[in-house]
């Protein structure tokens, strides 16, 4: 309510004020260079780049799907047969052993 009442006389608040006026809160000061050291001791600790293996993860999932479909709609099976045998593979809990 507080900070409703300059706006009705004309005066415009930086976000800054507003923020505080509205949330009782101001906008984070710290620079990206204050986060480095934290970041640093994260990436000794964490296995890879980041996305990394996520990627490989991805596409090795991708391409277990795509060889498994392909072996069970190898006899020319129809879009249709095929999307039927993914929703199958979808709802029923597999290992990747098991796409193999």
């Amino acid at each position: 309510m507080l900070a409703g009442v300059p706006a009705m006389q004309g005066k415009r608040l930086t976000f800054d004020e507003e923020s505080r006026a509205l949330f009782d809160a101001g906008a984070p000061t710290q620079t990206e260079a204050d986060f480095e050291a934290v970041l640093k001791q994260l990436e000794a600790r964490l296995p890879g780049d980041g996305t990394r293996s996520y990627v490989v993860n991805y596409n090795l999932g991708k391409d277990l799907i795509r060889a498994y479909l392909t072996r069970q709609s190898a006899n020319g099976a129809s879009v249709v047969k095929q999307w039927a045998e993914f929703a199958v593979l979808w709802s029923s809990p597999r290992l990747p052993s098991g796409l193999k």
